[in-house]
């Protein structure tokens, strides 16, 4: 590893030594400019993808907590978000994975068919049949 002492280079990950005062949180902050739609729909495609539905999605974007979707959701309201929410889910779907033992044994997106209204796909394992 380099001497960054000697170097003007500053330290940085695992080669910046820890200070007393540093409070190891991580913390976003606002960049100027942007296309907030498109973060907003980007996080719509992660929460899908980690199984969450509509419904509970929405409900993330209500949430104070969630600062980068909350503030979305108050910039255009709770019918702008639902509707862009219901597009992105409508184009990616909702990722639920279940896996069956036994003999009828395969896995599937979801264990719940048409859980919120989005169809159930079903993903053959080699040697497997349909429950």
């Amino acid at each position: 590893m380099r001497d960054h002492q000697h170097t003007g280079i500053a330290a940085h990950g695992s080669a910046k030594q820890t200070e007393s005062t540093d409070p190891l949180e991580l913390r976003g902050t606002a960049v100027p400019g942007g296309e907030p739609e498109y973060l907003a729909r980007c996080l719509i495609e992660e929460f899908a993808g980690l199984g969450h539905g509509p419904a509970q999605i929405l409900e993330l974007f209500r949430q104070p907590e969630y600062l980068a979707t909350h503030a979305y959701w108050q910039a255009v309201g709770d019918e702008a978000v639902g509707r862009l929410v219901d597009e992105v889910v409508a184009r990616c779907g909702v990722l639920r994975v279940t896996e069956a033992h036994g003999s009828a044994a395969a896995g599937c997106v979801s264990n719940q068919p048409e859980a919120d209204g989005i169809p159930v796909h079903w993903i053959e394992s080699p040697g497997k049949e349909r429950p």
